[in-house]
């Protein structure tokens, strides 16, 4: 359908992007097994013991697909994409919550708790849809942390630019900051469902929440961070013209590392970024004004190390 076509499509150009980007080798050095399926799997993530960082890390791939298909290991998420452009994330596949829909089960809880992973704050967004229909994500203990509520229209409603997720059928809102765990619950006893997704143009992002009723999972966005610690295999410093590695949201002992503008590559690892052929890199005495007027990511990570 509409929804697998879409995923289709956007899956090729996030493909497209990290074969680009996988010219000289994401992985670490001595890593034979740099890909899975039609990922690249870039340090700190890794295929065995040698390769990853530390057990939040390892990536565990399922050769029973074809293709075959990575899974982070501590988290159980199916990966659809890496990327280190301005920001640490991982695209993976997320479930979709569903309440009292014939064919349908329920979802367990995702639990991030204990891992470097958290629900973007700024990529995703939580949508409900159903009918008079409230819904609300708890934590562990079933505590209210956000929600949205929608009113009942014409069942056969689809979205278009005109007529979008606007509380008729269907509600969306923003998530909490430093989410961990995503777990829904309703106050309606008919069918319902409710997802967080990547709310991102060209990112996955789902022009009709309505066409998610024929799927168990949709996008949805990790950012991550290291622990600054001796087991980096790389020194990080504001003067690097290559890379740089600011801290992560205001907890400087965490920190996510990204390449400067004009160069591509794996800023996790020693001389990882490299002159992309088709930019030309700022010199240095401009990159500061750079990092802190250009781009909507760029605003997003300084206002996260401001807030």
């Amino acid at each position: 359908g509409l929804l697998h076509m879409v995923f289709h499509i956007t899956n090729l150009l996030w493909l497209t992007k990290a074969l680009a980007l996988a010219s000289s080798s994401l992985a670490k050095s001595g890593c034979d097994k740099e890909y899975c399926g039609n990922v690249a799997i870039p340090y700190p993530f890794g295929i065995g013991v040698k390769c990853w960082h530390d057990q939040s890390f390892a990536i565990d791939c399922n050769d029973s697909t074809n293709p075959p298909k990575p899974f982070l290991s501590s988290i159980g998420l199916e990966v659809l994409n890496f990327s280190f452009r301005f920001e640490s994330t991982v695209l993976v596949n997320n479930p979709v919550f569903y309440s009292n829909c014939s064919g349908r089960k329920n979802s367990a809880a995702v639990n991030l708790g204990g891992s470097p992973f958290i629900f973007s704050y700024y990529y995703n967004i939580f949508t409900a849809v159903g009918c008079n229909n409230q819904a609300v994500m708890t934590q562990d203990d079933l505590s209210t942390i956000s929600g949205c509520k929608s009113t009942c229209g014409d069942p056969n409603t689809t979205l278009s630019p005109d007529n979008n997720c606007n509380g008729i059928n269907c509600c969306q809102t923003a998530i909490p900051r430093n989410l961990t765990v995503f777990n829904v619950t309703w106050n309606r006893d008919w069918c319902s469902y409710a997802f967080l997704q990547v709310d991102e143009p060209g990112n996955f992002n789902l022009t009709n929440p309505f066409a998610v009723n024929s799927t168990e999972y949709v996008p949805a966005m990790l950012e991550w961070a290291l622990n600054n610690d001796s087991k980096l295999l790389i020194t990080p410093s504001p003067r690097d013209r290559t890379f740089y590695c600011p801290p992560f949201y205001t907890d400087y002992t965490r920190l996510y590392c990204y390449c400067r503008h004009g160069y591509d590559g794996n800023p996790y690892l020693p001389k990882g970024c490299h002159v992309h052929k088709l930019i030309k890199p700022i010199p240095e005495e401009s990159q500061q004004t750079y990092q802190t007027k250009t781009g909507r990511n760029q605003y997003r990570k300084l206002k996260k190390i401001g807030n």
